[in-house]
């Protein structure tokens, strides 16, 4: 063959491998855009000519009946690597909504389940949500015939195969964790750092977008993760493998409307409202579902180390006694105060006496309405190093800014000037009763925050506490409610400062912005001109006090009350009783009265 000849026959021999590597490539794709052809019209009728499997004998979801559940007595189910924090992304597969962590992760950093009646380990893949038009439904699963708003499920694959599509052909591939979603009144705190979908509203084209703030798995876990429901079905869309082993919590977690509708606004390839994009119930067949329940009062983002002598030991839940080793206490410096002598103050701290002392009674009645703007809250957003200590009459949160330009401030909402963060602090009380320094219509609240802020026109803390506008303080109620707040399970990890140190300081494993500190409406609050509320009793505060509480459960409350104070006894009831209102003028900004202006 001369040269001619071979010349002609590569040509051809490449425009044959051409051609059918292009075939293959069309017929790949053509399987892989009718994988992902399907909608939610009518799935019961379309996904099975379609998708065979779907229309097997185990298919999901289905309803979940207390009454005819066999009682299991599974181990507690495993969390690991839950608590830690990853870079995540968000897309728009045109039917949902997907949280995924693009990280490469070896096996033993990657979230993964065990325990709990499964047989394996299985590595965390994806996460993600099905939900209604209205909050009447949504949910893929049925609790007793119930259905909830929205579901969550959170995917993970048998470590023993290589990714999810190789264990998707297993019986034991798949395990996914559903947790139900109902409407609560509250933002879910957790929710507003996953929400950022202004780069994905559209699945066309649309990029992966990072989640700003990435929040740990554990939490978007309920408050009780020991009481589950457990069967084998099947991925709930096309092509419905029956390659899943359901775990089903009964306890949901809780969003509110506002945070709901965020998922209403997305939209589908075909540019139809991404709604109802849930599959109805399918029939149990010849399947038997388990039951879990709680057997004990666990909860296992609460995690406190006791010293007894020399030896450490953690201690898991909230029932417990131990034995509690106080250091012995330093010496008293003269300014030394506790709150069980507090009606002495005056005698030791002059200012303690004054006619402008915090803090007091807000009566909505007798207040003067005003015309404030809005409050501005600057860097509020931001994540940064935080670290707590236990100076004897509280815990208290400070943060370690780079810049000025990245500190959190305050400014307008009547204030003359920036107010810069400079701490956070609490108040509590020995029940639930009290607890609250301020009272607002005469009503106490079971604790206080108060975030403190000085002027920004002096240079540090120490000087500007001598001016009567030196600093700025917001004071946010606490109530309690069921659920534990997200935020709180950052912020209360004392197992370093148990024991009073102010020179101690205990950082934040996974820091939270003040932003998911504040009350849900920061727009309504009460102005008025007061003191500190700890000696000296500086009166130089600007106080605002919002109407709006924020709320903690009462295992998150229970917790403050396990710091020991400076006096070695437990510390409660770190509050100061309301002082007298003298010729002071209170001001209450109405959020719809402002904007009605």
């Amino acid at each position: 063959m001369d040269m001619r000849m071979l010349v002609i026959f590569l040509q051809i021999l490449v425009v044959s491998f051409e051609f059918a590597y292009g075939a293959v490539i069309d017929r790949n794709r053509a399987v892989l855009e009718s994988r992902s052809n399907w909608n939610y019209d009518d799935p019961s009728s379309l996904w099975p000519v379609d998708f065979p499997m779907c229309g097997g004998e185990q298919q999901s979801p289905v309803n979940l009946d207390r009454l005819t559940v066999i009682e299991a007595t599974y181990p507690k189910l495993m969390l690991a690597n839950y608590d830690k924090v990853f870079v995540e992304t968000l897309s728009n597969n045109g039917h949902t909504i997907v949280l995924q962590l693009p990280e490469i992760l070896s096996s033993e950093e990657v979230p993964h389940l065990s325990g709990g009646g499964l047989p394996g380990i299985y590595n965390f893949d994806n996460l993600h949500f099905h939900w209604g038009s209205d909050s009447n439904r949504g949910s893929e699963h049925r609790i007793s015939n119930q259905a909830f708003p929205a579901e969550l499920h959170i995917v993970h694959y048998n470590q023993k195969y290589a990714d999810l599509a190789t264990a998707s052909g297993f019986s034991d591939g798949i395990a996914v964790l559903a947790i139900l979603i109902e409407v609560s009144a509250r933002d879910n705190i957790a929710f507003r750092h996953i929400q950022h979908f202004e780069h994905i509203i559209h699945p066309e084209g649309s990029p992966t977008s990072n989640v700003p703030l990435p929040i740990p798995l554990e939490d978007l876990i309920p408050d009780d993760p020991d009481a589950f429901f457990r069967y084998d079905g099947s991925l709930t869309t096309p092509e419905c493998n029956e390659s899943v082993i359901w775990t089903v919590y009964e306890t949901p977690i809780a969003i509110s409307e506002r945070q709901l509708d965020k998922f209403r606004e997305l939209f589908t390839s075909g540019n139809i409202p991404m709604v109802d994009n849930y599959r109805p119930i399918q029939q149990i067949n010849n399947r038997i579902v388990t039951y879990r329940s709680s057997t004990s009062e666990f909860h296992p983002f609460s995690r406190l180390t006791f010293r007894y002598g020399e030896a450490r030991f953690p201690v898991q839940g909230i029932c417990f006694v131990a034995a509690v080793s106080v250091k012995p206490a330093k010496p008293a410096p003269p300014d030394h105060w506790s709150y069980a002598e507090r009606v002495h103050w005056k005698e030791h701290f002059s200012a303690c006496g004054g006619e402008h002392q915090s803090p007091i009674n807000l009566d909505f009645a007798s207040a003067i309405a005003a015309d404030f703007p809005s409050m501005m809250f600057y860097n509020y957003d931001q994540v940064l190093p935080e670290m707590l200590t236990n100076n004897g009459h509280t815990v208290m949160m400070s943060v370690k800014s780079q810049s000025n330009e990245d500190v959190p401030f305050i400014t307008e909402g009547g204030l003359t000037d920036p107010y810069k963060f400079f701490q956070l602090h609490f108040h509590w009380g020995r029940d639930a009763l009290s607890g609250s320094e301020h009272t607002i219509n005469g009503q106490p609240y079971p604790a206080e925050l108060h975030i403190v802020h000085y002027n920004t026109k002096y240079g540090n803390f120490s000087e500007a506490v001598a001016h009567p506008d030196g600093l700025a303080v917001l004071g946010i109620m606490i109530e309690l409610q069921a659920r534990d707040n997200i935020a709180f399970r950052h912020l209360e990890r004392f197992d370093d400062i148990l024991n009073p140190d102010s020179d101690k300081k205990s950082a934040l494993t996974y820091p939270v912005p003040l932003s998911d500190l504040l009350p849900d409406r920061t727009g309504t609050f009460y102005r008025y001109n007061g003191s500190l509320t700890t000696p000296g009793c500086n009166e130089d505060v600007i106080w605002t006090v919002f109407d709006t509480p924020i709320a903690i459960s009462q295992r998150q409350l229970d917790i403050f009350k396990r710091l020991i104070d400076s006096e070695g006894q437990q510390m409660e009831g770190n509050f100061r009783p309301v002082q007298e209102l003298h010729d002071r003028v209170v001001y209450y900004r109405s959020e719809v009265s402002y904007k009605a202006l």
